[in-house]
C-alpha cells in the first residue's frame, strides 16, 4: 500500500480501490527514455526479467495493450497469432500517449483512460512479483502477476523474444 507522501497516479488509485497489495518503488531516472527497464532493475537491484514495460500496439487496427519484459522484445507476429489477428505493429508515441493517458516510458497497464484488450507475456507468471510502471516516470509498482492479469482482464501468451 502507498506510503505517506508517495505520489498518486491513476494506476495506484486503481490498486487502492481494488484492495490489491503492492509496493511503490522510486528508481533513479536519467534523461534517456531508452532502456528505462534497465534503469529500474539497476536502481532497485532486481533481475531485469522481472521488469515489464507496457506498449500500445495496433493489431488489425485495434488498440491492444501488451506487457512484456524489458529484457526482451515484443514479437509482433506472436502477438497477432495469440489473438487470432493477421498483423500488428507498435503504435507511435503520440498515439500511445493519447490512447493510454500516460507519457511514453510511464505507460502503465493499470489506470488507463479506457480498458484495452491486454496481453501479458507468459513469463510474468514465473515470478512471485513483477514490476510495472506506476504511471509516473521514476516510479514502479511491484505486484503479483496474478493480480496484474486479473486487474487488466488480460490473457497470457508467449509474445516476447530475447
Amino acid at each position: 500500500m502507498p506510503k505517506k507522501g508517495a505520489p498518486t497516479t491513476t494506476a495506484t488509485t486503481q490498486l487502492v480501490e481494488q484492495g490489491v497489495p503492492y509496493a511503490l518503488h522510486k528508481y533513479q531516472k536519467t534523461d534517456t527514455v531508452h532502456f528505462y527497464g534497465r534503469e529500474i532493475a539497476d536502481s532497485l537491484g532486481i533481475d531485469p526479467a522481472r521488469v515489464f514495460e507496457t506498449l500500445i500496439t495496433l493489431v488489425d487496427g485495434e488498440a491492444i495493450c501488451v506487457v512484456v519484459p524489458t529484457s526482451s522484445m515484443l514479437n509482433v507476429a506472436a502477438l497477432a497469432a495469440a489473438i487470432g489477428a493477421s498483423a500488428g505493429e507498435i503504435s507511435g508515441v503520440e498515439k500511445a500517449e493519447k490512447i493510454s493517458g500516460f507519457e511514453v516510458t510511464a505507460i502503465s497497464p493499470l489506470g488507463q483512460r479506457k480498458q484495452l484488450t491486454t496481453i501479458v507475456d507468459i513469463s510474468a507468471l514465473g515470478f512471485p512479483t513483477v514490476y510495472i510502471s506506476a504511471g509516473l516516470r521514476g516510479y514502479a509498482v511491484e505486484l503479483s502477476p496474478d493480480d496484474l492479469v486479473r486487474m487488466t482482464e488480460a490473457r497470457t501468451a508467449p509474445i516476447s523474444w530475447t
